[in-house]
């Protein structure tokens, strides 16, 4: 006869057993039940300790991304650097044109990211103009870096570095044609004149505490095909990509 509701309860769940096989049971289950806490525990324990592993990962990333940022930077500066006798400087790029009836915007610096000079436009009238921009990658970190690229990048909305509006009446087709004959040119350092970006730069080192001259040239050929009237050229932004490694 059955004696209480757990009693009962494995009846229905096991069916009729003697005390012994019942007792057997029992411990069975009970050790099912201790392994299942067991686990359970195991489960929160790991989640904890993961948690608190990746942030300590994390928090270790970014202290040595902020150590790097303290070690390694290159800026644009208008002036080279006399370390430390002199702070870097900044400001806007003026251009140097060849001769008189044209005009050029000054450049502007940005070192927010990667080295960068923005805003290159000129107006051009004919052929046989040109205009440069003369500025300094400056190393003010604690690192020796190198130079790995050097970055045209496309006009907004453009496929292209280089584009050409033409002014009031300027015929279109004529500016169209003229554009084909702008070439845009940097020196940076001792590298040789490179039209273009170029990239995987090997062995084009600046000491730390040092600069070196960036001059950027935009050129209307002297054989270029001639226009009707002025028209604009604008450059797309250009990018100098230091590392600390070669």
């Amino acid at each position: 006869m059955l004696k209480n509701n757990t009693e009962m309860y494995y009846f229905f769940c096991f069916g009729y057993h003697t005390n012994k096989e019942m007792i057997k049971i029992k411990d069975y289950l009970t050790f099912r039940i201790f392994l299942l806490i067991l686990l359970f525990l195991g489960i929160v324990s790991l989640g904890v300790g993961l948690s608190l592993f990746t942030d300590n990962i994390s928090k270790a990333s970014a202290a040595l991304l902020s150590a790097r940022n303290q070690n390694f930077n290159v800026d644009f500066s208008t002036k080279s650097i006399i370390y430390p006798e002199e702070e870097l400087s900044s400001g806007d790029i003026i251009p140097e044109r060849n001769v008189e009836g044209f005009s050029a915007e000054p450049a502007i610096i940005n070192n927010t990211g990667d080295p960068t000079l923005k805003n290159i436009q000129i107006i051009f009238r004919e052929p046989g103009e040109s205009v440069s921009y003369t500025l300094y990658a400056s190393n003010i970190g604690n690192t020796t870096a190198f130079l790995k690229s050097i970055i045209f990048k496309n006009i907004y909305n453009e496929n292209h570095y280089i584009k050409c509006t033409p002014m009031n009446v300027t015929t279109k087709e004529l500016v169209d044609k003229a554009c084909k004959d702008i070439e845009v040119s940097i020196e940076v350092g001792n590298s040789g004149i490179q039209n273009g970006s170029i990239n995987n730069i090997n062995d084009h080192i600046l000491l730390k505490k040092t600069s070196e001259r960036i001059n950027i040239m935009i050129n209307y050929k002297i054989n270029g095909t001639p226009t009707d009237g002025d028209f604009i050229v604008d450059i797309g932004d250009i990018s100098l990509l230091y590392s600390p490694i070669d």
